[in-house]
């Protein structure tokens, strides 16, 4: 972590603080010149010497051994703040010995060019397990002291050592990977790192809690002292994470090659099979969501470098940085008054100017799995949200639909019929599931994922599960660089993706299962209604009814697509309006002014002159009103009388006034719920500290009270108006999400009704908790029956994908030479076996729709492979073949007859 700048910092033997800059670096280096001359005078081995260098030039942080040095050494002022040190003896110049006298940055990039110097033997060294070949012509053979540490010990070894760069492979043929790659101090055991990294990815752990306590650990094992681990551990697991992925890749590579199958992790059929592994003749939807993450933000001043070796696989690019999508005045479409809105065109909001990074956007498929990440600059913009959803669509196959969760939908979808008119024609968007009861009724009917055809039970809450997974991994990203925060989070969204995806079969199952409840229980609920008809008319049949809920049905969505998003802007196209608003301010003020001579005429006995001062400024602004009322009149030749109050015209505007107000008051209520519901969401899928959920337990204390006045004003205002069309009176849990949701938002239709009433429009639709109830089960059920007959898909195209990817695997595992090669298939075929676990054991063959015969048999296959690797490690390459040579002809005789019965599938189109 680099220092902050301006931060003051102390030197031995100065009095002052010091703030680093080029003047204070030339400061030290004159009043530590002495010092060094005396060091270096005290030295006597050039070699030595320059072993000593070396150590330091690794970037791990350790002190220089006592070994001597060169005693001529010229020290001019120059050659110190050019950062070099020249022999007077042979003129070859050396590297600074000192820390201080290197900035953090510079540090950083001298390991970074030290690693990248390595990476080819280190990278031939994992493949093939032995110490790469030294890369001079002549190395001078010598030892090297290095600390090996695993979870069993540690132990200070002597190594034979070499001058190459390759020098410290032959510690990754021992199986440890070194914190430095040229003259390293420390090596962590391998499969030690592997530990760790499992147990990052799943829970909140940090690197400094690891490194402490693996130290005193063994250091209490084995009864010695212990160089500290915290630097090391840190280097070597970051550089393992970035050499592992790169040889995993060109394994991956190399199977793909031997194989001619598909075997990378990024590719959408691989990430998620049951979604994305089609036939060509598959035109059954594709649903993923998308939703911003601004916990996974990091601070501007811990790194300002993106340099990086690593390549993420799931991280894209944003394509534009254009502002013109997000500076387009957004038309109010049709009515959402919702507080949840994209950033404007501003490129760094000022609550986030000490952040690099902001966040995360993601895009995760209907089961969970992450498919891509964007690393956000600003806020939630809408340009940033394209070019993600952009990015999945152009993998997905042409010939099918592509459906959007997005939790402002109803919001985006202008910016994205802006930005790109062809993918908007390509995509539907939809709110998900928690945020669609946050939303207006007129918004939930046309971007609802009830009402949208073609979601089926898809409730795009897949992003909030990814959040939730990744929750540890906030405080970690907030203080790491650039490079080592896309690591971590890019690791973590491939290893949750093979989690989930061995989970695919049992997951797919629960869904199956709930889906057939709900099927059952929508049934119920419409069966009632057709039983309540036919007690009234017999002749009534349940094919009538469901006719005639799809008629109302369709009268809803009809009526909502034709109707004012608020009156706000229905009154201000009425003629006098501004009538109407002048007269209202005059007798606004007339009431004020009353009420303050009555409070004068109280209190003059105690205090004279008290009132006065408002009594006047009140006078004051009420002559103003009665003339711009008077100006107001005479410009529409009307008169005073025209707008008595028992008047039509008063009646007509107060009415359109008072629901404008009760419409703002209800959205006010509505989003203030609504945005309580999130942060108790947040309290318990995203916080992990006690610090953050008490800032969000008393935000929502705070917002309790404003709740509950505004529902005291809202029911006022009802009382004011007539009875046929007034509203029912609220309270604080009336426009609860979980309220709105059993009761099919009845109280929003109860709104809806008499706010219809007020101007005199019938509503095609029918007001009755039966019949609003029943066409939100007629909706159900219509999912439900799509959710079905999406799983019975996506259940055929798991069991393709596995037996497609072991087939090939087990196939091209004998001819696989190199450990690194047989080891990642095998990691591969293992993920295989535990996904297929649940067809071959718990279910039976008529869940899956055919018989299984070819999946056990390939499970059988790999099983008896694995034993016998286990049982002999020595086991040959022919040896392998024989073996499986062996084991197909007796396969082929023992399920002849039943493999001839399994139809023949298509050959499914890999995306």
């Amino acid at each position: 972590m680099g220092r902050r700048k301006g931060t003051p910092f102390y030197v031995t033997g100065l009095k002052k603080p010091l703030r680093w800059n080029q003047q204070t670096r030339r400061a030290i280096w004159e009043d530590l010149q002495p010092l060094i001359t005396r060091q270096l005078h005290a030295r006597k081995s050039k070699a030595l010497h320059r072993d000593s260098l070396m150590d330091f030039e690794n970037g791990d942080g350790s002190r220089l051994a006592d070994n001597e040095l060169s005693e001529d050494l010229d020290l001019s002022t120059s050659d110190l703040n050019a950062g070099a040190i020249e022999s007077s003896e042979s003129g070859e110049t050396l590297p600074l010995l000192f820390p201080l006298l290197r900035s953090n940055e510079e540090n950083r990039r001298r390991r970074d060019a030290n690693w990248e110097k390595v990476q080819a033997p280190f990278l031939q060294a994992m493949k093939t397990g032995k110490k790469a070949a030294c890369l001079a012509r002549s190395c001078e053979a010598g030892s090297h002291t290095v600390w090996l540490v695993s979870l069993t010990g540690a132990n200070k070894t002597v190594l034979k050592w070499c001058d190459c760069d390759a020098a410290a492979t032959s510690l990754i043929e021992r199986n440890y990977f070194p914190s430095t790659p040229l003259k390293p101090n420390i090596a962590f055991s391998m499969d030690l790192i592997r530990f760790f990294h499992n147990i990052i990815m799943i829970g909140s752990i940090s690197k400094y809690a690891w490194a402490h306590g693996l130290h005193d650990f063994l250091q209490k094992l084995t009864r010695q002292s212990l160089p500290e681990f915290k630097k090391p551990w840190e280097y070597a697991y970051f550089n393992w994470l970035e050499l592992d992925r790169i040889c995993q890749l060109d394994c991956t590579e190399e199977l793909e090659r031997m194989s001619g199958a598909v075997f990378k992790q990024n590719t959408l059929a691989s990430l998620c099979p049951a979604c994305f592994y089609r036939s060509y003749d598959d035109d059954l939807p594709c649903v993923f969501s998308v939703d911003g993450n601004f916990q996974h933000s990091r601070r501007k001043w811990i790194s300002t470098s993106r340099e990086s070796n690593y390549t993420p696989e799931l991280f894209i690019t944003e394509s534009s940085t254009e502002d013109e999508v997000d500076s387009q005045p957004r038309k109010n479409l049709g009515g959402c008054n919702h507080t949840f809105a994209t950033a404007s065109a501003e490129r760094k909001p000022k609550s986030m100017a000490n952040l690099d990074e902001t966040g995360v956007m993601g895009a995760v498929c209907r089961h969970s799995i992450p498919l891509r990440y964007l690393n956000l600059f600003a806020g939630e913009r809408s340009s940033s949200t394209v070019s993600l959803i952009k990015s999945v669509v152009d993998m997905c196959p042409t010939n099918a639909a592509i459906h959007v969760q997005y939790d402002i939908a109803c919001k985006f979808e202008r910016s994205l019929q802006f930005a790109d008119p062809v993918l908007h024609k390509r995509v539907q968007l939809s709110l998900n599931a928690f945020h669609n009861y946050s939303h207006e009724l007129r918004c939930q009917l046309l971007w609802g994922p009830l009402r949208v055809k073609g979601l089926g039970r898809s409730d795009g809450e897949g992003c909030e599960r990814d959040w939730a997974s990744m929750a540890h991994l906030v405080s970690v990203g907030r203080q790491s660089s650039a490079k080592s925060r896309i690591i971590l989070l890019d690791q973590h969204g491939l290893y949750q993706a093979r989690r989930l995806r061995v989970k695919l079969f049992s997951n797919l199952q629960k869904r199956f299962d709930k889906c057939h409840q709900e099927l059952q229980e929508s049934s119920r609920v419409i069966e009632d209604l057709v039983l309540s008809i036919k007690e009234q008319s017999e002749q009534v049949t349940r094919e009538a009814v469901l006719t005639e809920l799809s008629r109302e049905a369709q009268a809803q969505r009809s009526w909502f697509m034709a109707t004012e998003a608020c009156f706000d802007d229905y009154l201000d196209q009425r003629p006098f309006n501004d009538v109407y608003q002048c007269i209202r301010r005059e007798r606004e003020l007339e009431i004020e002014l009353r009420k303050s001579f009555d409070r004068f005429t109280l209190r003059r006995a105690e205090s004279t002159d008290c009132w006065m001062p408002t009594i006047e400024n009140l006078e004051s602004q009420y002559a103003q009103a009665v003339s711009a009322t008077d100006e107001a009149l005479g410009q529409n030749n009307q008169c005073r009388a025209d707008w008595a109050i028992e008047g039509q015209l008063w009646a007509t505007y107060s009415s359109f006034d008072t629901w404008n107000r009760l419409e703002k008051l209800k959205s006010t209520i509505h989003q203030q719920i609504s945005a309580r519901a999130v942060e108790l969401k947040s309290i318990r899928s995203r916080i992990t500290g006690h610090k953050g959920a008490q800032k969000l337990v008393q935000s929502l204390k705070r917002r309790l009270p404003r709740i509950e006045v505004k529902v005291d004003e809202f029911n006022k205002l009802c009382v004011s108006l007539p009875e046929y069309c007034r509203p029912q009176l609220i309270d604080k849990d009336t426009f609860d999400l979980d309220n709105l949701e059993k009761s099919c938002n009845l109280p929003l239709w109860e709104f809806e009704s008499c706010r219809a009433s007020s101007v005199g429009k019938a509503t095609t639709w029918k007001y009755s908790a039966k019949m609003i109830s029943s066409v939100e089960a007629l909706y159900r059920q219509d999912r439900a029956t799509e959710e079905l007959q999406y799983l019975k898909n996506e259940i055929q195209r798991t069991l393709d994908w596995t037996e497609s990817q072991l087939s090939e695997l087990l196939s091209i595992l004998p001819r696989l030479s190199q450990p690194s090669f047989r080891s990642r298939a095998l990691d591969l075929i293992m993920d295989l076996l535990e996904m297929s676990k649940g067809p071959i054991t718990k279910k039976g063959d008529s869940f899956y729709g055919r018989p299984l015969i070819t999946l056990r048999r390939l499970a059988e296959q790999a099983f008896e492979v694995i034993r016998q690797l286990h049982s002999d490690k020595s086991m040959t390459v022919e040896a392998g073949s024989a073996y499986m040579e062996q084991e197909q002809s007796d396969d082929d005789s023992q399920f002849e007859e039943a493999l001839a019965a399994v139809e023949e599938l298509d050959s499914p189109q890999v995306i």
